[in-house]
């Protein structure tokens, strides 16, 4: 019986207190009545216990119903109920009050008023208590109670099992021994009528004879089985009935089966009654049913002698009878613990309960179903309490296979803790715990956590720091909150731990210490968490950058304070980061820690001491306010800081800045400037600082803003030149700075005239300057009157804006008449003023009042898809008030500020329109949508980003109105295709591409513009074209493809156009796509790199020894800055001014007769940039290392270093980092060369003649260059007239390359490429698109992955061997920057080693030499080791060599590179890592206790150091290697081979086993292995290794005598077999095995003295077909290219088929054609296998080429071969592939010359060739089956019978069509046809009855086997022409009618040749007017299906070619 939850009992207690009225008693009634029948017979039980201890019976209220009322009447209906069941007999007596049970239950039944049979029912019970004088009271009051009983005349029946335990104590009892009671059993049983006397016949006294007992024991054990589970069962029987295997195998008998939830109700009963005493009821049980099964009846009777024992159970017994009895799944049964029931109460049931699935299984307990929330919580809980502390054996129990785990690996920990320790470290149960304390057993599993904190704080804080439970966040906290304050003391601390828990949650870590600060906020504390950033790597910079901005402030100035932080960078980052709430914070710590105590005091040494308690220096402080001074906040902030900064310069005078040179001041207005034309800042944000700056208390402040106007002045010279965006800001800047009055007095004029001057050139640059700065001020026109007069007379404003001009005089003849009227003048507010720069057209475009406007706007603002039906009725009602001039305004408006603007909301305004419903709603919005495009398509300036999402939306938009909506857009609104070709020839395509996709991606919406439309197709077609293209960006290109992907359709099926090929010209960058270069070359941010520099500023070890690293950094880059700003110009202008004229004299000499104006672009950027950088790095490496030693030594003369000290890091510093300002140098150097090669005048002029001159032939006139005139040049290098050639092109090309790595070793950061024709530029694009596309798809082998890794690896290798390796590092570091995409990174190194092999060798360079924590980061070099793309005996030497110097990281990755690599997996043999165990055997002797170590070297095998191949004795094999070895030395690099020395070698080999025919294939097995092993890391790319073992195979056949010339042979092979076979699995190269095959190939059948007979050769080559066979390309895919490429070469093919006289009997043909015909079976079952699905990937593209070329070769030249085995080869090629198929039935006989086909009037039947039966060596017959003697029977016996029999086994098996079959039907029909066994209309007859019996898929089958013997003029192809063109004529159904054309239609479609028997017959069917066949509806279907027909049918006479042609 199953225990009440404390809850449940709880519950039960209050409500039978509740029962104290009326109203109460039912709903309270029947609520513990839910509760009884929910938890059983334990609710029951308890529900009595309260219900007697609440009523007192003494009580005389209680009698007279004064008290307790409702109590009473609760009992007494319980009682009625309840006393009925069998179990109330049990629980009854244990719960009845002790005391005077005679006169208590006297009182009980009296007040309860209880009947008779009740009553009995009680005494019953009581008499049954194990208690000795209850159950002497009870059999008392039984007795008088049967006396009541007898004494009544019709007694109530008594209960069966009541009755059943009356006659059993009337039997056994003394107290009813007397005379008077011995009638009583036969009275109780002739009133109570028994059911089945075989129940009581123990007690009845009877024999057994005379009841039925066979079927009565089966029915009663059967009655114990329905009515009881058999966990109910044990627990009555209790732990006594598994001391007797035959007793539990009795019990288990009566449930043969029983499911996995059963026997875990089996389980709890176990584990609830581990401990339990076993009563004598227990005991009774157990011997009744024994005795029941037994049929022991007498044993019934008999006493137990030991009442109560303490018996536990066996679980030997129990482990070994459940295992014999069921079959169950183990894991599940543990699952179905969550049970009600369940409940581990004590270590002893834990232990009960693992020990039992231990024996059970052999397996330890399974944890994971304990890591899932179960129903059941109670259970659970008390499960993962006793399992945390289990302390059971480590191989029983444990949390080992917990799949996630803590990183606790690093820490020190007890062994004979580590069970403990695993279970606290598994995040799996930690998570479980946590979510299950919010339940109510919160309480114990907070106990269980407080108590370990205290002993493991490291393990469980990583924990908590990882785990993220759904719920339960609260105790977690709480936890948190406890033990985190220990880790930030840096008493208790453990900077391990707080590493871990860094790595794994930072944001634990910064709320710590902001908690830790808030309770201790001094600096004492702030300096201990300073200490502990030092511990913790990459800490600081979070914690000083985190949300609590006061934290942020006193932690960040600390840190600033020690050296720890850049203060200028801090404060700038903290600024643009925490904005106002930072600076707030900031200016209150220093108001009240600095500024409160010096504001009244000029005490120094106070001030002094302020300043070292607030932790801030004098310096620091300035640099603070100068930083907040610069930003932008509110007033009073601003006012804050300008008052803190005069307090603070009036306590030091000495702080104000000095005066700054010329050079900082330019520098300060550069950068401004810069930051405005990169967008960084607005204009309006530049504004705001032009004011501060010219507001400035700050002298430096003041002189910025002068030089900054000053500058803007003198750069109005290149104003012509600027780019249209930058003109733009310029002039609003310019017309700014007027509005705001910022420019006043000479300024301002200044500024007004240069915009006058500006607008006098119309059309230009200049004007449209001049006009952006009007624009900006028109508002205070008025206050220059002059200035206006001036204007007016402007001939540009005249010609581009009179409508300002005529406002302009009217408001001056406005303004005198107001004067002669001694008026004042008038306020700039007049209208004019708003509207000037209108057009007049468009003021009065739209006649609709504001107040109508708003109320549009309303009603749109307020519309949602809830409510647009009613909006869109509003709407429709103000439209309709006047659609003249509403509708117009309104369409414009949706247009321009909604639609274009608001891409998310297109479905709501097309749902809105709908709504309306009226069409000229349409209209206008279709208009004016055509509008906003035309004007954005046709701006004279590129689209900026904005402009673009404008056209883009606005593409949808018109899409979604008219494609989705199936109607067309005109080409009179937009011709897309003619915008398409106009966006490729002007390179607009960034703008237009995007757009038109946009607009087709709607045709997924519509039902006419499908895939099928015409219009649609051509817009596809040409999209794909555009794609293909090589020079198009990625961006165009993922658009295109993004549109086919919505369309779902692949662009491959659309038909190829060309209607871009005449446009590949690309035009010069243009002027105004230039920004203009200053004069004065500035450095910036941009071009130096400078924000990074301190990361690539090299510090050698001894230096670091001598200065602080990090500050020594610091100071280098800045003295690198300093250098290169003072050396830069000269460098510049010299280098660049060299470079173009070198670039000038080159090009236009090279290209004077190249007319490709793309490639003079090129060429001249590749030279300028290469030529500028090189001279570069040239010219400035002198100057810039001095001048770096003068500044690095003016440093550090201040530094109180000595002398020695000071020269030592200045020279080594100067030199280490020579390479790095140089490479800065360098860049802004070609950055400039870049930008003025665009602008050379001569360069420049060509490119644009070129350009005028496109189709033409170019001549470019040199004379003016300095260049030797062209006929004196010497031949080689004279321009040809075809332009140059690739070779010298590729010069041009090769030019790039030289400064990609000018030295290896340099140390300079890795520039940014901008240039987009750089190789690498290209490399890196390419992958990131492929990293974006790998992003986005789960699998390698997905298309679109394997395209862009195919695109990474092509460019790799477009270059020479510099580019490669260059690529290659490029991509082995992102492995390490992008962890996520590693395999990615891995697989194209692979696909890179693969094909260049050396590189194996860099890669393990760069493995090897990388830093610690990078070579050994395992889940980057488990991968690289994993994919075999480095060398494995390199690397495990370093490894060794690291663990030997007890290298911690090396070690650790030592071992679980063994553990998973050889003892896990076995993914490497031992011999792979060596040296790598032998180091740690060697570590192992240095640390005897390290039981970690000893573990892992016990389960490795023995290490024996050798190569892995495959023979069997080692020792042999190093022998054969060592042979090999001296083979090599013998052989390489020599063309011949030694003739005294290579016999006497390979006599060396006899005790080797070379004449040994067993041993020869062992022993070229291991040199072919060992061979290809070598081979694959030679560096050179050669073969020569395999060669040298070609040349020995050579030697061995020479040597061998002419009937043994073939064992060589073949053992060769079968190595060479087995070796492919084996290798094929992974990774395969099948390159040195090919050429392993060809050299052996050559060497058979090659003229040469080892084979003289040419019959030997012949017969050799049988073996190697044979040997291919094995290797066929369905066997080993990874080899089909290399097999394909090895039947069909000249060496193999043609002597395998000339083995046959054409002309001779081919009726038995040699053993070389039957080979022939396998191998292309073989060939053509690949084809079948892998051709089926499409779309086809390249490479099968590649193959079928192939195929179609070899069948090609042997029709032309072995035409026989095919004509006699095409039934075979027509039975693999799939139905689609019907060129492949045309090839095989084309074939004829090389004698003969059939006839043409078109011949007119040509009669083929009187063809003499139509009476010869053709060769036929197949095999049909025997594939025929049982269908040979259907046939057979049915020409015999012509029952129709047999037509449906051969039609159902024209099917195959899977109810699909048997083509194979029907192929051998058609040839037998024909043997005996032709046989003359049957006449002609017997088999028409016959083949047409089949037809008409087949379905659609089979009976396309049947007309293909037809067709398939429509060949060269035979026999067969005459008897089935005529049955082909009588089955069409005599079918009479147009479905076989259409199928029979359609198979001759595919077959004269596809490409030539075509079979001559299926030219005769379609030729046939269509001229002859018997058979109608144009007539026919299929030939009308579709346009282009009547043209063919019609064509057909005009000019089969005049051309034979019209087929092919159509």
């Amino acid at each position: 019986m199953t225990s009440l939850e404390s809850c449940v009992c709880q519950h039960i207690k209050n409500l039978v207190g509740s029962l104290t009225n009326k109203k109460q008693f039912k709903p309270v009634s029947s609520e513990l009545q839910k509760l009884v029948s929910t938890f059983g017979v334990a609710a029951e039980k308890f529900l009595f216990s309260v219900l007697l201890q609440e009523i007192d019976f003494k009580d005389p209220r209680t009698a007279s119903g004064s008290k307790d009322q409702f109590k009473l009447q609760f009992l007494t209906q319980i009682i009625q109920i309840y006393s009925i069941k069998p179990s109330f007999l049990d629980y009854f007596s244990q719960i009845f009050p002790s005391g005077d049970i005679e006169e208590f239950l006297e009182s009980f039944v009296k007040i309860l008023n209880l009947t008779t049979l009740t009553q009995i029912v009680l005494s019953v019970s009581l008499s049954l208590s194990s208690t000795p004088h209850v159950a002497r009271a009870g059999l008392l009051i039984l007795k008088s109670k049967l006396q009541l009983y007898i004494s009544q005349n019709k007694p109530q029946r008594i209960p069966s099992f009541a009755l059943h335990c009356i006659l059993y104590l009337l039997k056994t009892s003394n107290e009813f021994s007397e005379t008077s009671c011995k009638d009583w059993s036969n009275f109780l049983i002739s009133n109570n009528m028994l059911d089945d006397k075989s129940k009581f016949l123990p007690l009845l006294g009877e024999t057994k004879e005379s009841f039925n007992l066979g079927d009565s024991k089966t029915m009663i054990i059967g009655e114990i089985k329905n009515s009881l589970t058999l966990a109910e069962i044990l627990e009555d029987m209790g732990p006594h009935c598994s001391q007797s295997q035959s007793t539990l195998r009795e019990v288990l008998s009566n449930f043969p089966d029983i499911r996995e939830s059963e026997m875990a109700e089996v389980l709890a009963v176990l584990c609830e009654k581990c401990t339990d005493m076993l009563d004598y009821e227990s005991r009774v049980i157990s011997a009744t049913f024994s005795s029941v099964k037994q049929e022991d009846w007498q044993a019934l009777g008999r006493e137990i002698s030991d009442k109560r024992t303490q018996t536990t159970w066996n679980l030997d017994n129990f482990s070994k009878v459940i295992r014999e009895t069921y079959t169950l799944h183990w894991d599940l049964v543990i699952e179905n613990l969550d049970i009600p029931r369940f409940v581990i109460k004590n270590e002893q049931a834990f232990s009960l309960l693992v020990n039992f699935f231990y024996k059970i299984t052999g397996k330890k307990f399974p944890i994971l179903p304990l890591f899932k929330i179960w129903k059941n919580p109670r259970g659970q809980v008390s499960l993962l309490l006793q399992a945390i502390y289990s302390p059971l054996p480590y191989e029983i129990f444990n949390f080992a296979d917990s799949p996630n785990k803590a990183p606790t690996e690093e820490i020190d920990m007890q062994p004979e803790l580590k069970g403990i320790i695993q279970a606290l470290s598994s995040l799996d149960l930690l998570k479980v715990m946590f979510e299950l304390s919010a339940t109510e057993f919160y309480t114990s599993i907070r106990n269980v956590f407080i108590n370990e904190i205290k002993r493991f704080p490291d393990i469980l804080i990583i924990g908590f720091s990882i785990v993220k439970p759904t719920r339960g966040q609260n105790l977690l906290n709480e936890l948190i909150n406890i033990i985190m304050p220990q880790f930030m003391s840096p008493q208790t601390s453990n900077p391990l731990v707080l590493q871990i828990i860094w790595n794994q949650n930072p944001e634990l870590i910064i709320h710590g210490a902001v908690e830790y600060y808030e309770k201790d906020p001094t600096s004492i504390a702030l300096t201990q968490l300073l200490d502990l950033t030092q511990e913790i790597r990459d800490s600081l910079l979070k914690l000083v950058n985190c949300d609590n901005h006061y934290f942020t402030v006193h932690f960040g100035l600390l840190a600033i304070k020690r050296d720890f932080l850049h203060l200028e960078h801090w404060i700038k980052e903290r600024i643009s980061q925490g904005k106002e709430p930072f600076v707030r914070a900031l200016l209150d710590y220093l108001e009240k820690n600095i500024i409160d105590f010096i504001k009244d005091t000029k005490d120094q040494r106070i001030i002094e001491a302020v300043f070292d308690k607030a932790q801030v220096t004098k310096e620091s402080i300035v640099v603070i306010i100068e930083k907040l001074m610069e930003g932008n906040f509110s007033t009073d902030l601003q006012g804050k800081v300008q008052e803190f900064y005069k307090i603070i310069l009036s306590q030091y005078p000495a702080l104000l800045p000095p005066p700054s040179s010329q050079e900082e001041i330019d520098d300060a207005a550069n950068k401004y400037y810069q930051q405005l034309y990169s967008n960084e800042i607005s204009i309006a944000e530049f504004l705001s600082l032009v004011k501060r700056l010219k507001s400035s208390a700050i002298k430096h402040e003041n002189e910025i803003f002068d030089c900054m106007i000053n500058n803007l002045f003198d750069e109005f010279r290149f104003f012509n030149k600027y780019p249209e965006k930058e003109l733009k800001i310029t002039g609003e800047l310019f017309g700014a700075l007027i509005y705001q009055n910022l420019l006043v007095g000479v300024h301002l004029f200044l500024a007004l005239k240069h915009i006058e001057m500006a607008l006098r050139t119309p059309k230009s640059k200049l004007f449209r300057f001049g006009w952006f700065a009007l624009s900006q001020f028109k508002d205070r026109l008025v206050e220059w009157p002059n200035f206006c007069n001036e204007l007016s007379a402007s001939n540009g404003l005249k010609e581009e804006h009179p409508e300002f001009i005529e406002w302009l005089n009217n408001y001056f003849n406005m303004k005198k008449t107001e004067e002669s009227k001694e008026s004042p003048l008038p306020t700039p507010k007049a209208e004019p003023i708003a509207n000037w720069d209108k057009k007049p057209e468009e003021e009065s475009k739209f006649l609709i009042s504001d107040n109508t406007k708003d109320r549009i706007m309303f009603i749109i603002n307020t519309t949602d898809s809830q409510n647009v039906l009613e909006k869109s009725e509003e709407l429709k009602k103000i439209l309709t008030e006047n659609e003249l001039a509403n509708i117009p305004w309104f369409a414009n408006y949706l247009v321009s500020k909604r639609v274009s603007l608001e891409i998310n909301f297109h479905e709501l305004y097309l749902k809105v329109i709908k709504s309306i419903g009226m069409k000229s709603i349409y209209s206008a919005i279709i208009l004016e949508t055509y509008t906003s495009i035309h004007k954005l398509l046709n701006l004279s300036k590129p689209l900026d980003d904005n402009e673009r999402k404008i056209l883009n939306s606005l593409g949808l938009w018109i899409g979604t109105l008219t494609i989705a909506r199936n109607k067309p857009i005109l080409i009179r609104f937009i011709d897309l295709k003619s915008e398409i070709i106009k966006s490729y020839e002007k390179e607009n395509m960034n703008t237009v591409i995007p757009f038109i996709c946009n607009i087709l991606k709607s045709c997924i919406s519509s039902d006419v513009f499908t895939q099928a439309n015409p219009w649609m197709i051509s817009m596809f077609s040409l999209l794909y074209e555009l794609k293909q293209k090589p020079e198009l960006k990625l961006r165009i290109a993922h658009e295109i493809d993004s549109l086919f992907k919505a369309i779902k359709v692949s662009p491959e099926t659309f038909p190829q156009t060309n209607l871009l090929n005449a446009r590949e010209v690309k035009p010069f960058e243009n002027v105004k796509d230039f920004t203009p270069v200053p004069e004065v070359v500035v450095l910036t941010s941009e071009n130096r790199s400078m924000a990074s520099l301190p990361e690539y500023v090299h510090i050698s070890p001894k230096l670091a020894d001598l200065y602080p690293e990090q500050e020594l950094k610091k100071i280098i880059s800045i003295s690198i800055e300093q250098v290169i700003k003072e050396i830069i110009q000269p460098i510049v202008q010299r280098n660049v001014n060299i470079a173009l004229i070198t670039t000038k004299e080159l090009v236009l000499k090279d290209f004077a007769l190249e007319k490709d104006a793309q490639k003079l672009q090129e060429a001249s950027h590749w030279v300028v940039q290469s030529l500028a950088g090189s001279l570069a790095r040239v010219t400035s490496r002198e100057p810039f290392r001095v001048h770096l030693v003068n500044s690095l030594n003016e440093v550090f003369k201040n530094k109180g270093l000595s002398p020695e000290v000071c020269k030592q890091i200045v020279e080594n510093a100067s030199l280490d980092n020579l390479e790095l300002g140089c490479g800065l140098i360098a860049k802004i150097v070609i950055e400039k060369a870049l930008g003025d090669v665009n602008h050379e005048e001569h360069i420049k002029e060509a490119y644009n003649k070129r350009l005028q001159n496109s189709d033409s032939k170019y001549f470019e006139d040199v004379s003016h260059t300095k260049a030797t005139p062209l006929h004196m040049l010497p031949e080689i290098l004279r321009p040809k007239q075809t332009g140059l050639s690739k070779e010298q092109f590729q010069v041009y090309k090769d030019f790039i390359t030289i400064i990609d790595n000018p030295k290896k070793s340099s140390s300079a950061p890795p520039q940014e490429i901008k240039n987009p024709d750089h190789p690498m530029f290209k490399f890196e694009k390419l992958i990131e698109v492929a990293e974006t596309i790998i992003s986005s798809r789960s699998e390698a082998e997905d298309p679109e992955v394997q395209h862009a890794i195919n695109n990474v690896i092509e460019i790799a290798f477009s270059g020479k061997q510099d580019f490669i390796l260059n690529c290659t590092s490029a991509v082995f570091k992102r492995m390490y920057n992008n962890e996520l995409l590693i395999s990615f990174y891995i697989l194209i190194l692979q696909n890179m080693k693969n094909t260049q092999p050396s590189l194996a060798k860099d890669i393990t360079e760069w493995m090897i030499k990388i830093e610690d924590h990078k070579k050994f980061y395992w889940p980057v070099a488990s991968e690289v080791i994993r994919a075999d793309i480095l060398i494995l005996s390199d690397f495990d030497k370093m490894i060794s060599k690291a663990v030997e110097i007890d290298n911690t990281l090396a070690v650790s990755f030592a071992h679980q590179l063994i553990q998973e690599f050889i003892i896990k997996s076995n993914l490497f043999p031992v011999s792979s890592f060596a040296n790598t165990i032998l180091s740690l055997k060697s570590l192992k002797d240095r640390q005897p206790k390290n039981e970690e170590l000893n573990k892992l070297l016990q389960d490795i095998p023995e290490v024996k150091i050798s190569l892995s191949f495959s023979s069997e004795n080692d020792k042999q094999k190093e022998m054969i290697i060592q042979k090999f070895e001296d083979w090599l030395n013998m052989t390489t690099g020599e063309p011949f081979i030694n003739s005294d020395k290579a016999p006497l070698f390979v006599n060396t080999l006899e005790s080797l086993g070379m004449h040994n025919k067993d041993k020869m294939e062992g022993l070229f097995s291991v040199m072919i292995e060992y061979a290809i092993e070598r081979n694959k890391y030679a560096e050179d790319g050669s073969y020569r290794i395999i060669d040298s073992f070609a040349k020995l195979f050579h030697v061995v056949m020479l040597m061998a005598q002419p009937p043994n010339k073939m064992k060589p042979l073949l053992c060769v092979l079968m190595a060479l077999k087995n070796l492919i076979l084996k290798a094929s699995a992974v990774n395969f190269n099948s390159r040195p095995y090919f050429r392993i095959f060809m050299l052996i190939l050559t060497d058979v059948t090659q003229p040469s003295p080892a084979i003289t007979d040419q019959g030997l050769v012949q017969d050799m080559l049988i073996p190697i077909a044979s040997t291919l066979h094995m290797l066929n390309p369905t066997r080993v895919p990874s080899f089909c290219f290399s097999w394909l490429d090895l039947i069909s070469h000249r060496y193999f093919l043609p002597r395998m088929l000339r083995t046959v006289n054409p002309s001779s009997d081919r009726s038995q043909v040699p053993l070389q054609w039957t080979k022939m015909s396998i191998l292309l079976i073989d060939l053509f079952k690949f084809v079948y296998n892998h051709f089926s699905t499409f779309p086809l990937n390249d490479s099968l593209r590649a193959f079928y080429n192939g195929v179609v070329k070899v069948v090609f070769v042997i029709m032309h030249d072995f035409p026989e071969f095919l004509c006699d085995y095409h039934f075979d080869f027509c039975n693999y090629i799939p139905e689609h592939c019907l060129q492949l198929k045309n090839l095989v039935l084309s074939a004829y006989p090389r004698a003969m010359r059939p006839p043409s086909p078109f011949i007119p009037n040509l009669k083929v039947d009187l063809l003499p060739e139509m009476k010869i039966a053709p060769n036929i060596l197949s095999n049909y017959k025997g594939k025929l089956g049982g269908m040979k003697d259907d046939v057979d029977n049915y020409f015999a016996s012509r029952d129709s019978s047999y037509i449906q029999e051969i039609n159902n086994k024209l099917k195959s098996t899977e109810n699909r069509a048997n083509g194979t079959l029907a192929n051998c039907l058609v040839l037998y029909i024909a043997e005996i046809a032709l046989a003359g066994q049957i006449d002609q209309r017997v088999y028409n007859e016959f083949l047409l009855a089949i037809l008409n019996g087949l379905d659609n898929e089979t009976r396309k089958h049947y007309i293909n086997a037809v067709a398939n013997q429509l060949r060269y003029p035979n026999s067969h192809t005459q008897m089935f022409s005529c049955a082909l063109l009588y089955m069409f004529s005599e079918c009479k159904k147009p479905i076989i009618e259409e199928q029979i054309a359609r198979v001759l239609t595919e077959r004269t479609s596809a490409y030539r040749p075509h079979p001559w028997g299926v030219l005769i017959t379609l030729i046939e069917l269509v001229k002859n007017p018997r058979y109608e066949f144009l007539k026919k509806p299929f030939t009308h279907c579709t346009q282009d299906i009547e043209n063919y027909y019609e064509k057909i049918s005009k000019n089969f006479m005049a051309d034979s070619d019209v087929l092919h042609n159509n």
